[in-house]
């Protein structure tokens, strides 16, 4: 009858470990909404969003509202229509290796910062002279699941892009 009380006692904390290692998902609670996907596009709504907003600081983004996209393009800090650039970061939701393509006018250096959800810088990576089209790569696989926001700045130009990136 000891044996089985010790063991009893010896297995429960392994019991206690696994079931603190949960994993909590997204969920909206709202008054309606639904989900549904074809196959190349997919529809989520929510009905009773009160407060939609975006709002950012050179070191932070902050959204609200119950539909966020996994890649969220908050825009140029500096509006200057003759300057387009854009950044196509895939895939998205990532696993280990992001992929960003520079969709550029012309040759520029540019910057990446990497951010955790809390604000958090994690990493910064300077690109000199990327070329229109040029492909670089990110690596995620040192970080845990969750929400990140890129900050891509071109140094000369302080044109900005801030992108949010989910780690799964």
């Amino acid at each position: 009858m000891k044996r089985k009380i010790l063991l009893f006692l010896l297995v429960l904390p392994c019991f206690s470990l696994t079931w603190g290692q949960v994993q909590l998902t997204p969920t909206v609670i709202s008054s309606a909404g639904g989900y549904t996907e074809a196959d190349d596009i997919s529809l989520a709504w929510t009905l009773g969003e009160l407060a939609v907003s975006t709002l950012s600081t050179t070191d932070m983004v902050l959204t609200q509202g119950f539909q966020q996209p996994f890649l969220l393009d908050i825009g140029n800090a500096i509006d200057d229509p003759e300057f387009n650039w854009s950044v196509n970061a895939y895939p998205n939701p990532v696993s280990e290796i992001l992929n960003l393509r520079f969709n550029l006018d012309k040759t520029m250096d540019l910057q990446l910062e990497l951010y955790d959800i809390t604000g958090k810088k994690l990493t910064i990576k300077k690109l000199p002279s990327i070329m229109p089209g040029g492909i670089e790569t990110l690596d995620f696989s040192g970080f845990r699941d969750g929400i990140y926001i890129l900050k891509i700045t071109s140094e000369k130009q302080k044109i900005r892009k801030i992108y949010k990136i989910q780690k799964q």
